[in-house]
């Protein structure tokens, strides 16, 4: 997502780049998709420990000083979250910390870590934090931290870049580009990790009631696989179910947009999310698609927050999810009709505009004072 958002400050006067670890095989400075990313240290495969190979981007935060202006940190590494006192002390840089996963860098989760009461004094030293959600937002005032040092600032999505299919032809053609099945079936999406936190294993459970009722009904799983003993887990729950050729395993896909323009609908069933309900949600909402998702709680309902936008069903409950799924296909004029309001939705509350604008005002006032 920030690969979005940075090239499109530049209309603000801001440049931007960003600072991340080196992997072998990968060059030390490169352009990627129009940002400068610069890698630190001796690579992940390296035999230093976790610990040292930190302090490689502490160092790289002093010794690019002179390259920024102001630091916008993500994540719960240890560079990540010493970096707020080497950036703002002796960079003497403003420090902007932003949010990406409830359960994992909000302030209650880190107090619960090792030695979290050093971790969380560390986190807090920053000028300004960023919650994409309701839920964000709580863990902050929940852990009892002072309300104006905290900015809302929503996940946006370029409505231009995912859109519906134009027309039947369109979607067909795509279909067969992403090797689907094509015409006499309808395609359910979930784009996400097949990791467990994602829910893939309650999607394929959901699925075998789904396909008792509806045989032409098929569950598109996009995304990365990077753990291969869930992976196999899944796939071979799929087919002790009988239902293995009715989902599909497509592995990362780089254009989702074209994706989303091929299937019908929107699935979501992942446990724990940070954003303002998910990125692939609002880029599902974007391209006109239903969307059934599980809930989680102060993430998913601020955004499907009524019942023509989307179904939200109740966590970890397969059977809901299900009948919400066989509910919208046996419909198509409600499918239609609540796709084209999430679409409305995103263009009013979700503009990607409007994130990269109030991002902008927040770094030029930060620097100006």
């Amino acid at each position: 997502h920030l690969q979005r958002r940075l090239p499109l400050l530049r209309q603000y006067g801001i440049e931007s780049w960003i600072l991340t670890r080196w992997h072998e095989g990968l060059d030390r400075e490169e352009i990627v998709n129009g940002v400068l990313v610069r890698r630190y240290g001796p690579g992940t495969r390296s035999h230093i420990g976790n610990g040292f190979r930190e302090l490689f981007m502490a160092s790289a935060f002093v010794g690019y000083r002179r390259h920024y202006d102001i630091a916008l940190l993500t994540g719960v590494h240890l560079a990540g979250i010493s970096g707020g006192p080497i950036i703002k002390w002796i960079a003497r840089r403003p420090v902007v910390r932003e949010m990406t996963l409830m359960g994992s860098d909000d302030p209650l989760t880190i107090k619960k870590t090792k030695g979290g009461k050093l971790l969380g004094r560390l986190y807090r030293i920053a000028n300004l934090f960023i919650g994409c959600s309701e839920a964000s937002l709580s863990s902050y005032t929940d852990a009892g931290w002072r309300v104006d040092r905290l900015l809302h600032i929503r996940l946006g999505v370029d409505s231009e870049e995912y859109e519906p299919a134009n027309n039947i032809d369109e979607k067909m053609k795509l279909r067969k580009l992403y090797k689907l099945p094509e015409e006499g079936t309808l395609l359910w999406v979930t784009v996400a990790s097949v990791i467990p936190r994602k829910g893939i294993h309650r999607l394929v459970k959901a699925w075998e009631k789904v396909c008792k009722v509806l045989p032409d009904v098929h569950l598109i799983i996009a995304g990365p696989q990077p753990d291969d003993n869930y992976l196999l887990d899944v796939q071979k729950a799929a087919k002790q179910a009988g239902i293995a050729k009715y989902v599909h395993w497509l592995g990362m896909v780089n254009e989702v947009e074209g994706l989303l323009k091929a299937v019908d609908g929107f699935v979501f069933a992942s446990e724990q999310e940070g954003g303002t309900g998910t990125n692939a949600l609002l880029e599902a909402m974007s391209a006109g698609l239903p969307c059934v998702v599980m809930d989680i709680p102060k993430v998913i309902r601020p955004v499907l927050n009524r019942s023509e936008i989307g179904i939200v069903v109740s966590a970890f409950n397969e059977d809901l999810l299900a009948d919400a799924v066989i509910e919208l296909s046996n419909n198509p004029d409600k499918r239609m009709a609540m796709g084209q309001a999430a679409r409305k939705e995103i263009e009013a509350h979700y503009s990607l505009k409007q994130e990269v604008a109030a991002h902008a005002a927040l770094y030029h006032k930060l620097v100006s004072s």
